[in-house]
């Protein structure tokens, strides 16, 4: 790989760190990886241990093949990719399977509070599902079988 396109995954990867902790508090790092493709995550978000983001800036994205790479090193962690085309004005975007949505929404509701961390969560915190306007109805559907042993919806 080119000293270049090193840097600028490196780059990449240090910039949205400080955007996760610039936009909600998340402390995120850069992994250990030394190869690139060592299987382990391009970066590590605290508090999301099931997390496996992979991290893109570049021009030009094949977006299926992004996460088809992610998917199939992800170790049965959920797959996120981070991606944003240089010098956009649209800023950094995540694409998800469908099938990971409950997962992360899951994640994200069981983090701690960036303002208080230390704090344990109290009844009055609203949770990520209930400010998304799903309240106890969602974690249902996720979590109650249907007649053929999947989640109902």
């Amino acid at each position: 790989m080119p000293i270049n396109s090193r840097n600028k995954g490196k780059n990449g990867e240090l910039e949205l760190c400080h955007t996760l902790k610039e936009m909600f508090g998340w402390e995120a790092r850069r992994s250990q990886q030394h190869c690139g493709d060592a299987g382990d995550a391009d970066v590590v978000i605290e508090g999301m241990p099931t997390a496996f983001p992979e991290v893109k800036r570049v021009e030009k994205l094949n977006v299926m093949k992004a996460m088809e790479k992610a998917v199939e090193q992800c170790q049965g962690k959920t797959p996120l990719l981070f991606h944003r085309m240089n010098r956009s004005k649209v800023g950094w975007l995540l694409t998800i399977r469908l099938e990971d949505l409950m997962p992360l929404l899951e994640m994200v509701d069981s983090m701690p509070s960036p303002q208080e961390p230390s704090d344990p969560p109290s009844e009055s915190v609203t949770t990520l599902f209930q400010r998304l306007g799903f309240g106890v109805a969602l974690k249902q559907w996720h979590t109650e079988p249907s007649d053929s042993g999947k989640a109902t919806g």
